[in-house]
């Protein structure tokens, strides 16, 4: 079976079914049971896989080259490539909810997007909706509707996606630093921002 001495970045999804990423990262992605080595897969671009995100039976994948590709794993032993999306700036982070794949991505001293795509049809993704965001969109958390962005210098954003085609702000957070990670659990959010974590009630 597979052995990584050292993960990169891994995210579990359904049954105790994790993507994992070696470091330092490869164009090869490993899925994992919680009790063995599962399959692999490797993506014809020779671009290093850098983040990956799993929800249920599918995970997106970020590559070095600025593409965000959505994989089925429902056969563990066999992941398979549905679609590929290039989004406008290079990808920092991405979340699967359903068909719905959110895109955090940006151009440093230029502009800063969250997109909405739809991969009902993976072999032909469609951009729904997307919002500019005022600083550097690095990390998403998605609860239902409401997508939240760690915005770097801007704080955490708090955005109403429940028209995808039209997200927009409802609420947010300036902790006076750099946000650099959220994770949403129930009402609560919690905040990175250097050295400190901040429980935030959403």
């Amino acid at each position: 079976g597979i052995v990584l001495q050292d993960i990169w970045d891994e995210s579990w999804g359904l049954d105790n079914v994790s993507v994992a990423l070696s470091a330092p990262p490869t164009n090869s992605l490993y899925v994992k049971t919680s009790l063995a080595s599962a399959g692999t897969l490797t993506l014809t671009s020779n671009a290093p896989i850098e983040r990956v995100s799993a929800s249920g039976n599918r995970a997106v994948v970020l590559d070095g080259v600025g593409k965000v590709h959505l994989l089925d794993l429902g056969n563990s032993t066999n992941p398979m490539l549905l679609g590929t999306w290039e989004p406008l700036f290079l990808p920092s982070d991405a979340k699967v909810v359903g068909d719905l794949v959110y895109v955090a991505s940006y151009e440093p001293d230029f502009l800063s997007t969250v997109e909405i795509v739809d991969f009902s049809n993976p072999a032909q993704p469609v951009l729904l909706g997307w919002y500019d965001t005022p600083g550097h969109a690095v990390k998403l958390a998605v609860q239902g509707t409401t997508v939240y962005v760690a915005d770097w210098e801007q704080g955490l954003l708090i955005l109403d996606a429940s028209d995808p085609t039209w997200p927009h702000r409802v609420g947010g957070f300036d902790t006076l630093g750099h946000v650099s990670g959220v994770v949403v659990s129930g009402r609560n959010a919690y905040v990175s921002d250097g050295r400190w974590l901040t429980l935030l009630n959403v």
